[in-house]
């Protein structure tokens, strides 16, 4: 056999190890992308909450903002489509982390999703969430972040935690804009509730609930995995980041603050009561955050259940 039919034979039987053979080395083609839907019209909308209804001090003033083209989640990032992330490298290699969110996962000794064990099917034994396609979730907004930069060197494209904005366009359509995905009237069957409130109630698998998808076409902007966003939360009633921007006239493409100590979570659920979710909880402008500092300036150690993420891409 010659030296050339030696190399292509070595070739075929290094390229043909999937994930599952080798978990620290998947094949390009074996990646799991997430489903993206294209926002590339009505791009100039009313960000915040312009209806003056249960207003939150936290979603006003109502301010101009005119986005880029740019695809995002159809759904939230799955189980199984995290999974090839940990697989290849995704919690030893560094060049997948920011600074902090490598000192803090090696802090914590986090290697995977702290929920998930050592088999094929990580999360089988999480109750929370223990299907293939249901969302990941209980992990910190680093490792979300992570997974995002390593889907980008995986791809050679732009990945990226959504903006504030760019998820609230994608949540409540083009102006006038819908308080909740799907309309003006609140419906709880067309959500996953899984809040502080709705014992027994877990992940569904993403898609379940079709009558409940954005103007769009995105799942579960409503219930199912609290979000993280990219943004950093910023708000002091008088001085807010919302206030700065509708000083602007009209902000393009806005990034938020540019520090902080905690960052933006979006679609948040029933956290108080079922009654006071269906009024202002799940609407499409409401805003929360998770912390990842102290007021010390100290790593944050928590990991929110609830909390999963979607994807962004830049339309080049």
């Amino acid at each position: 056999m010659s030296k050339n039919s030696i190399a292509i034979l070595l070739f075929i039987i290094l390229t043909g190890i999937s994930c599952k053979d080798n978990p620290t080395a998947p094949e390009q083609n074996n990646i799991m992308i997430p489903e993206l839907i294209l926002i590339n019209k009505d791009l100039t909308f009313t960000m915040g909450n312009s209806w003056g209804k249960e207003v939150e001090a936290n979603e006003i003033p109502a301010h101009t903002v005119k986005l880029s083209p740019y695809y995002i989640g159809k759904y939230e990032v799955t189980n199984e489509e995290y999974l090839c992330f940990v697989k290849d490298n995704g919690y030893t290699d560094s060049s997948y982390w920011s600074p902090d969110g490598w000192k803090l996962i090696k802090e914590l000794n986090i290697t995977c999703p702290i929920h998930w064990d050592s088999t094929d099917t990580p999360w089988i034994n999480y109750g929370y969430s223990n299907q293939a396609r249901m969302p990941i979730c209980n992990i910190t907004w680093w490792e979300a972040e992570a997974y995002c930069i390593w889907l980008s060197k995986k791809t050679g494209e732009n990945y990226s935690l959504p903006t504030e904005a760019q998820w609230e366009r994608a949540a409540r359509g083009p102006d006038p804009g819908r308080r909740f995905p799907w309309g003006n009237i609140s419906d709880t069957a067309k959500y996953n509730d899984v809040g502080f409130f709705s014992y027994g109630r877990y992940m569904r698998v993403v898609g379940s609930y079709p009558d409940g998808k954005s103007y769009d076409g995105c799942f579960d902007f409503s219930g199912n995995a609290i979000e993280y966003c990219k943004d950093w939360y910023d708000f002091w009633r008088d001085s807010s980041y919302y206030k700065w921007c509708s000083e602007q006239g009209t902000v393009v493409d806005p990034k938020g603050p540019i520090s902080g100590k905690s960052k933006v979570i979006r679609g948040v659920q029933n956290m108080l009561s079922a009654i006071y979710e269906e009024s202002r909880e799940i609407t499409t402008t409401r805003r929360f955050l998770a912390v990842l500092y102290t007021l010390d300036g100290q790593l944050h150690k928590g990991i929110d259940n609830n909390t999963g993420f979607r994807v962004v891409k830049t339309v080049l």
